[in-house]
């Protein structure tokens, strides 16, 4: 079953991170954002020394500040925002905030992170030193005082990021975001949280709430167990263990191992969704050819899809269905065209006529239709003709089938019916260029309709028309389409997938770099 957790926010169509964190943040505590309004002779020498280290002038973080290891382009915006002064420390000492967060960041690893990243053991040592010479705080020069806030500061905007959006960037990145992630309103989730002293909480906050994310984390937590346990028996028993049973153990070690690796990845890969995925929305999980669509907490739809091949393969992306089209056109796009299709009009002069195909030049009313047997095909190339393009009529020999879900985004992959029904009788459906083909279009097209007007037998009908029209939902419908080579069962069990694509390996490399 595909449901939200209760406490998790619900929404009609796909959040942003922004708001999310916001919302986040007004919860917590209705308290003013910290401003450093008044004059504190202690904290401005440490607040000079933060300014002179930002150089606002230039917009970047200083070498000064590179020296510390801060990374975090929030680093330098929080403390513009409240004067220079110092956050994590006032007159007496440390405030009881930094044992707080350093407490989030032991943490960091049963989220599949990794705690070093945030630098925790450098932070602990700052907040020991300064905790030893509370007595004689104000004394201390102010740029260890400096150091101890700022290294704070970026630990919190690092570690926040990360949960928050994930550590690495998708390979194609995600419909409506750049990169790095958005990070609007992690500066005022950590001025509120520090008002309110609840600097874990927020943080624990960020990080994704369904239930597939918290079942991977059970599991992760399960697993490192079986290898702690499983090392306690190759030490005690290693003197007496034969030779064989070594090497069973041995690789026993290694299959745990790399399962543990493969939640962090699908750990990561969940963290590129928004927290809440809305009340109704579709999820397509491209390593596994399923799509599943959740409606209130139940899974009423799921059916097979045709994911792209291993030379186009589906990119990770979220979108929203705002509607479909039954009998569409489809225009080929110009990789597609000179890649391949060209290849067969030049192989065979009856190409385009059996699959109901025209050569166009010119876009909107200065379209035209070619005679395809007064082009030099030997000549033709995006650089003699720019604006050459083909379109395949409607008909049941149209690529896109009878009918294609309306879902903008950047990457123009899109959800489809074909006239390849036999490629859903594959394990493995790996067969097209990076669009997806449902397995029942028509049912899920009636089913995110949800008016009388557009069934299964309606839309039918419809098709009979061969005229191309455009149905738009009433409310958008949030997709996504991610790549999962693990997935936890209601049992608690996990499902441990093939990496149809390849992509585990690269993530762990970019997951596992210690900026």
């Amino acid at each position: 079953m595909i449901q939200e957790t209760p406490e998790m926010p619900v929404r009609r169509t796909a959040c942003s991170r922004a708001a999310l964190v916001l919302t986040t943040a007004a919860v917590l505590v209705s308290l003013p954002a910290i401003r450093c309004s008044g004059r504190r002779p202690a904290a401005e020498p440490v607040a000079e020394v933060i300014r002179n280290l930002l150089q606002p002038a230039t917009q970047t973080i200083s070498s000064g500040l590179l020296d510390l290891g801060i990374h975090s382009r929030l680093t330098p915006v929080f403390y513009r925002r409240r004067d220079f002064f110092p956050a994590w420390l006032d007159d007496n000492g440390l405030r009881p905030q930094a044992r707080s967060l350093l407490g989030a960041l032991a943490e960091a690893q049963a989220e599949g992170l990794d705690p070093c990243e945030y630098g925790r053991d450098r932070a602990e040592a700052l907040v020991f030193l300064a905790e030893r010479k509370a007595k004689d705080f104000r004394n201390l020069p102010p740029r260890f005082r400096a150091e101890v806030d700022a290294v704070l500061t970026d630990a919190f905007f690092l570690y926040a990021s990360h949960l928050s959006a994930g550590k690495v960037n998708p390979d194609a990145g995600l419909a409506g975001r750049g990169w790095p992630p958005e990070e609007e309103g992690l500066v005022e989730l950590l001025e509120h949280s520090l008002a309110g002293d609840e600097v874990r909480p927020a943080l624990l906050g960020l990080r994704p709430q369904h239930e597939y994310y918290l079942g991977l984390r059970r599991a992760l937590g399960d697993f490192r167990r079986q290898v702690s346990g499983l090392e306690a028996v190759m030490t005690e028993a290693a003197p007496g263990v034969p030779l064989a049973g070594r090497k069973l153990l041995a690789r026993q070690r290694a299959l745990l191992d790399r399962q543990v690796e493969t939640l962090r990845l699908n750990m990561e890969r969940w963290r590129w969704l928004p927290r809440s995925l809305g009340r109704r929305f579709v999820l397509i999980d491209t390593a596994v050819f399923r799509l599943l669509v959740a409606d209130r907490g139940r899974t009423p739809m799921s059916m097979k899809v045709v994911v792209g091949n291993l030379a186009w393969p589906t990119p990770v992306l979220s979108a929203e269905i705002t509607g479909f089209i039954i009998n569409p056109n489809w225009n080929c796009t110009p990789n597609i065209f000179y890649k391949e299709t060209i290849n067969f009009i030049k192989a065979d002069k009856n190409y385009l006529a059996a699959n109901k195909m025209v050569i166009l030049q010119g876009w909107g009313s200065a379209e035209k239709e070619l005679d395809p047997a007064s082009l030099d095909w030997a000549k033709v190339n995006p650089r003699n003709y720019p604006t050459l393009h083909l379109r395949q009529l409607p008909g049941p020999l149209n690529i896109l089938g009878r009918l294609k879900f309306i879902m903008p985004n950047p990457e123009d992959i899109y959800l489809h019916d074909t006239p390849y029904q036999d490629d859903f009788k594959q394990k493995e459906r790996i067969f097209s260029h990076g669009c997806i083909r449902a397995e029942k279009p028509f049912d899920l097209a009636a089913f995110l309709a949800g008016s009388p007007l557009w069934t299964n037998d309606t839309i039918r009908i419809a098709i009979d028309s061969l005229e191309e029209l455009k149905v738009y939902l009433r409310a958008p419908v949030p997709i996504y389409v991610n790549y999962f080579t693990a997935w936890p069962g209601p049992d608690g069990r996990v499902e441990f997938r093939r990496d149809v694509y390849g992509r585990d390996r690269a993530l762990a490399a970019a997951l596992n770099t210690v900026n």
